[in-house]
Order: C-alpha cells, then sequence, then structure tokens
C-alpha cells in the first residue's frame, strides 16, 4: 500500500471496539505518516532500550523468571529491528515478515508498561490497512482521546425492559500524562458541554433549563461554578486535604453571641452526593484535580468500598456515626445528606472524574486498591496538540506547524534522555507551545526564544537539580528544532550527547 492510500484509509470513519464510530483527526495522521517513513527505527528503538526494560524491572506484579523474559526479548527486537532491510514501514507489503514481527512482538512489549501508544497504533493502523480491517480505535490510545464519549461511556444507565437494553454500571475515571496535556482543561470543558446539553431549551419535563454553554463567554469553569453548580464540584486534592473536608467532619462556627464552637458539616463530596441522589433523572459530576498529591486512605476511608461500581448505592456508616443522633438525616438547606437509615452512599449518577500528572513525586501513593476502581487514561504530547489545535484555523494559529516541530524537537530529546533522569513521563503537553502556534511569522523567533528562557529552560533545569546533567543538550535540541529564517521544521535533532555530564 502507498503512502497516500494509507492516509485515504486512515480517513474512512471506523469502529471502535464498542461499535461506536470514530473518525481520525488530522493530527493523528499526520503523527501516523512522520512516524512510518523513515524515522521509525529511531522511535521505536530509545523506548525498547530504556523505558520497556526500565518498566519490566519496577513492574512489581511481574515474576522475576518472566522479567528475564521479558527483557530478553526487548534486547533481541532491538537487535532485529537494527536488521531490518526498509527504511520506511510504508515499504512493507502485507506478507512482510518484518511488519508481522513488528505487530505481534514489539507492539506488545511496548504495550506492556503503556508506551509509545502513537507508536503502536500507527503499526497496528497500517498492518490493518493492509489487511482490509477496521482501524485500531481504542479510547485509552493517545491519538483517539474523545473525551465526551469517554466521560459518556463511564456514566450510569438504568436497564430498560421495553428494549432489552442491560444498563451500564458507572465507571470512575483518571486522566494522567505529563504536564501540560490539558487534562484537566478538556475534562471540564466536556462536563460544561455534557450538562450544557442535558439541561437545554426543550429538555425533558422536569430538567432546569440552563444558560447555553455555546453562546456564553465564559471558560468552562466559569460557566460550571455559574450555572450548573448544583450539578457538579470540583476539588483539588493536596496533603493537608482530608477525610473532613472531602465527605464529612466537625468545622467551626459562630453561634448566637459570638461564641465559637463546633458542629458536624457535610463534606463537598457528601454534599454533591445528596443532591444526586435526591435527583436520580439527572447526572452529577465530581471531578478531583492533581488526585495523587493527597493522602487517598485518608481522604476516601471507608468509601473505598464505595468506589467499586457494583457497590454504588450501597450504605455504610461515615467515621463520623457515632455523632449522628438517631434516625438523622443530616438535611440542610432542604438537601438530605444520609440515606433515610442514616447511611452514606454514593449515587449511581454520580461521574467522579480525577486527573493527574506522572511525574509528580506521589504517584506511587495510588495503590492497588485505588487503581481498581478507576479506569485510566493517558494523554500524551502528540494526543494534546490534537486535542488543542485540531481543527483550528489557520489564521488563529498561524505558527502551528512551526510550533509543532519545536514540541517535537524537544520532546525528542525528553523522552531519550540518555542519563535516564528524564523520560516520556516528562515530555511537554501543547499547553506550553500554544502561544508559539499564534505568534505571527515575524514574531515567530522571539516568542519562540521567550518561550525557552521564561518556561522551559527554568521548568527543565528544576527536573534536572541534584541530578548532574547538563541543559546544554536540551537547549541544542531547542535552538537547531526549527530554522530561523525559514521557520520551517529542520531536516534533523540533535541529540543528547551522553559523555556530557557537567552538573549545572
Amino acid at each position: 500500500m502507498s503512502e497516500q492510500d494509507f492516509i485515504e484509509w486512515t480517513k474512512r470513519p471506523h469502529k471502535n471496539p464498542r461499535g461506536e464510530v470514530r473518525i481520525l483527526n488530522d493530527e493523528s495522521i499526520r503523527s501516523y505518516r512522520r512516524f512510518l517513513n523513515n524515522t521509525w527505527k529511531e522511535k521505536i528503538i530509545p523506548r525498547l532500550q530504556k523505558d520497556v526494560v526500565r518498566g519490566i524491572k519496577n513492574n512489581k506484579k511481574t515474576k522475576e523468571s518472566e522479567k528475564i523474559q521479558l527483557i530478553n526479548e526487548a534486547n533481541d527486537a532491538v537487535v532485529n529491528i537494527k536488521n531490518m532491510d526498509e527504511s520506511a514501514i510504508f515499504d512493507m507489503t502485507a506478507d512482510s515478515a518484518d511488519l508481522k514481527y513488528l505487530v505481534e512482538t514489539v507492539v506488545p512489549l511496548l504495550r506492556n508498561i503503556e508506551v509509545g501508544n502513537n507508536i503502536c497504533n500507527a503499526i497496528n493502523n497500517y498492518y490493518a490497512s493492509l489487511n482490509g480491517s477496521e482501524a485500531v480505535v481504542d479510547d485509552d490510545m493517545a491519538s483517539f482521546i474523545d473525551f465526551p464519549e469517554l466521560i459518556k461511556s463511564a456514566q450510569y444507565r438504568a436497564p430498560d425492559p421495553t428494549t432489552g437494553d442491560g444498563g451500564r454500571q458507572p465507571q470512575n475515571l483518571i486522566f494522567h500524562g505529563a504536564p501540560g496535556t490539558g487534562k484537566t482543561y478538556n475534562v471540564l470543558k466536556t462536563v460544561a458541554e455534557l450538562v450544557s446539553e442535558e439541561h437545554k431549551e426543550g429538555a425533558d419535563e422536569g430538567t432546569d433549563a440552563l444558560p447555553s454553554l455555546e453562546k456564553s463567554n465564559l471558560e468552562p469553569l466559569g460557566w460550571l461554578n455559574t450555572n450548573a453548580s448544583r450539578y457538579f464540584s470540583m476539588v483539588q486534592f493536596h496533603p493537608s486535604y482530608d477525610y473532613t473536608d472531602f465527605v464529612e467532619g466537625l468545622r467551626p462556627y459562630t453561634a448566637e453571641g459570638g461564641n465559637v464552637g463546633f458542629r458536624l458539616e457535610p463534606g463537598v463530596f457528601m454534599k454533591l452526593c445528596g443532591r444526586a441522589r435526591a435527583d436520580a433523572a439527572h447526572h452529577y459530576y465530581m471531578v478531583i484535580d492533581e488526585i495523587n498529591r493527597g493522602d487517598i486512605s485518608k481522604i476516601f476511608g471507608e468509601l473505598f468500598f464505595l468506589l467499586d461500581p457494583g457497590y454504588r448505592g450501597e450504605g455504610i456508616e461515615t467515621q463520623y456515626a457515632n455523632m449522628h443522633p438517631e434516625n438523622w438525616k443530616h438535611v440542610q438547606d432542604g438537601v438530605q445528606y444520609l440515606q433515610d437509615d442514616g447511611t452514606f452512599s454514593i449515587p449511581a449518577n454520580v461521574t467522579i472524574i480525577g486527573t493527574m500528572n506522572d511525574i509528580d513525586r506521589s504517584v506511587d501513593s495510588l495503590d492497588f486498591a485505588m487503581r481498581r476502581r478507576f479506569r485510566f487514561v493517558n494523554i500524551d504530547d502528540e494526543a494534546s496538540w490534537a486535542l488543542l489545535m485540531g481543527g483550528t484555523a489557520e489564521n488563529e494559529y498561524p505558527s502551528s506547524e512551526a510550533a509543532h516541530s519545536v514540541m517535537e524537537a524537544i520532546n525528542k530529546v525528553i523522552a531519550d534522555d540518555h542519563s535516564e533522569e528524564l523520560g516520556p513521563d516528562y515530555v511537554l503537553g501543547a499547553t506550553y507551545f500554544r502561544g508559539l502556534a499564534g505568534a505571527s511569522r515575524d514574531k515567530f523567533d522571539y516568542e519562540k526564544s521567550t518561550l525557552w528562557n521564561d518556561r522551559i529552560e527554568p521548568l527543565l533545569r528544576e527536573y534536572l537539580r541534584g541530578t548532574g546533567v547538563a541543559i546544554d543538550d536540551f537547549s541544542q535540541a531547542w535552538d537547531s528544532s526549527v530554522d530561523i529564517s525559514a521557520g520551517e521544521a529542520a531536516e534533523s535533532v540533535s541529540e543528547p550527547d551522553e559523555g556530557n555530564n557537567n552538573a549545572e
């Protein structure tokens, strides 16, 4: 199949595993096109040499004997790839042994620790195109991030006996990835769109009509706080945040006469669940930003049990149940925060969505009990670019192609960092480059220099503090990423010098 034939194939509608029709966005297609040409070896080999091997070694769930086998497979794959004749994957035919080896051996190795999603997608989809199959469209793959569909697929749907629909249990979601990939913004934007759509003019009887998000000048969070605070709550976890803030606890208040006392107050999550329990016909959303920065066990407490989709609606006594008067239902402002029997539950119509940065030092605080109760969706740098820039007018972002080249260049050096101090988790998301993409051609060089001096260099220096790794290799890649006179991508990107370990 020629390159052009593959591009035409990718532009067709395809179905994901749930049978929903999807069309790849242009940025995903461009990403595939770049990879399947002559850059594929230099993108795969470093990941197999470092990321896959390191990920296998750190995987506590894999037996030592299995780790040795997987590491040997990764090392063998590097040798085999170096010996492959084809300079581009586009040169491989349907019966190519090399292509079959990439699909059956290399892709599973990369998938084993969830790295190289764009690489895996490109290989699998090229193979599918040769065999006349559907495109590989999986919501967890970075190139196919569809926030509305992901969040809607996590919502509860009641069974419908008239149609035989068995319904759907609710899911909890966590969007994770490198900083600047737009995780929180896209979650808020999608929640605002879903609430606005559910409560638009002319909606079902019993549904309050809200001002249209589409006609509003407000940003998503502003619109939600102004118009939809009943259906939405947002918190940001941090080390000092605990159960009393989130669920229930003693809070100071000023009594008559100016005396200060303490009384039991519902936390932000208990309040949202109380509103949702009284309004089962509509969806409610709990957004938790930087969910991994808090002490999860301390914040959720016994609610871990209720987070499991199979136990939504089940009642449990809170940590403060001994302070509840008999038959107390905790009613405030017309909202009943506890069930009739005095227990607390998470209603099925509450969708819980978290976001987290992979590089945060506290990322390991999410234990296996927590991970089992959430679906994790990775947002990488290319996915963030497609989300941020996909479909935007050229006059709005006149330097988008040049800005994307800069992002690719610096992220290549970060992801392939030979010192092993950085890696794919440290790449820079598209939000760092939005201003650069919007710069006019005559201002591009100035904006690029300013971005490096004010944001990128200080950030990288902080990442590298105390490691003894010089920043020179990164600044060299930044400077050479775009030809200053033409504003076009350079033919090559400087690689880090393994021997350069001058301390900063």
